[in-house]
């Protein structure tokens, strides 16, 4: 007598953490409001640089330079190492400012509609890096500097994923981004 084959239960028990953090919902994005900062505020956010545009200059290699840049045939010809000088081309890149300040805090509607509003940013911040454009955070007095791909991403989730309403005047938002769009509740709207 044959006995059926592939009736077998398995199980796996995997200890879990006691916390867990949920991620805004996604949810269909109109016009994505981008907002700058001004020049002295984005050139000095790391990250906002990257590799490459035109060699301005040759030059001998000293401490610290990149071994990226070192320019093989000149070197070769010169019996020393010789390194390229390239001229930096800056990542275009935007902010989304999220102004977290609620008229009214125990206002369960307006609560509701603050995180309607947060999903609406961290839809905008994933399909901005999906384009593969760099994108900066501004919530309240904080900025998150700019940055692209998965590892960017998961920065701005976590902290929208954590960003709690505050009471007026509590955290304004930078007056760097005073007079751009910004995501903000408005009390009729």
């Amino acid at each position: 007598m044959r006995l059926p084959l592939g009736f077998f239960v398995k199980s796996v028990r995997w200890p879990q953490q006691s916390e867990v953090l949920v991620y805004p919902r996604r949810v269909r994005v109109g016009v994505v409001r981008r907002t700058g900062l001004d020049r002295r505020e984005s050139t000095s956010a790391p990250g906002r640089r990257r590799r490459g545009g035109e060699v301005e200059a040759l030059r001998e290699f000293r401490s610290g330079d990149d071994r990226r840049d070192i320019h093989w045939k000149q070197s070769a010809r010169q019996q020393r190492i010789v390194v390229m000088e390239r001229r930096e081309r800056s990542l275009p890149s935007s902010f989304l400012a999220l102004d977290r300040q609620l008229p009214r805090r125990d206002d369960a509607e307006l609560l509701q509609r603050f995180e309607d509003l947060v999903s609406e940013v961290a839809s905008s911040a994933l399909d901005e890096l999906k384009r593969g454009r760099a994108v900066g955070l501004v919530i309240g007095g904080t900025v998150t500097p700019p940055g692209a791909g998965r590892p960017q991403a998961r920065r701005l989730m976590e902290r929208l994923a954590l960003v709690q309403a505050v009471g007026p005047g509590e955290d304004p938002l930078l007056p760097l981004v005073a007079g751009d769009p910004v995501y903000r509740l408005a009390e009729g709207g």
